[in-house]
């Protein structure tokens, strides 16, 4: 018998403020956010180097808005707003705080589909 498994991410997220307490439930199919995923990191990324270069109120409300896109991608629309009410809008201590779960847990299998889709790409334009 021939097996396909889906690539899926499951994990809950606790976050604790002095007993205030927000826990996140994820639950994505790595491969359908792979594209997504890889446009906001992108954007992010340039959204901080911009920032590193000179802070201007323009380049921090980028910054934020990827930081959101990123979170959106990751946790759904809901919870990433949760996630902004809990930080009372703190953009860098949110990313702060949650970039190692995003660097530990959705980067790493991120890259694993990104691999395999193209070995099974490699794959099948070998068989042509």
């Amino acid at each position: 018998m021939y097996q396909i498994t889906r690539n899926h991410v499951v994990e809950d997220l606790e976050l604790d403020d002095n007993g205030k307490k927000l826990q996140l439930h994820v639950d994505l199919n790595v491969d359908t956010i792979l594209r997504r995923y890889l446009q906001v990191a992108g954007e992010l990324t340039k959204a901080q180097q911009a920032v590193r270069k000179g802070m201007t109120e323009e380049k921090v409300e980028a910054l934020g808005v990827a930081i959101l896109n990123v979170f959106s991608v990751i946790f759904g629309d809901d919870q990433a707003k949760q996630l902004i009410d809990f930080y009372d809008g703190a953009y860098t201590e949110m990313l702060a705080d949650v970039a190692p779960f995003i660097n530990d847990v959705i980067a790493p299998k991120v890259s694993e589909a990104q691999q395999r889709i193209m070995h099974q790409y490699q794959s099948i334009k070998g068989r042509k």
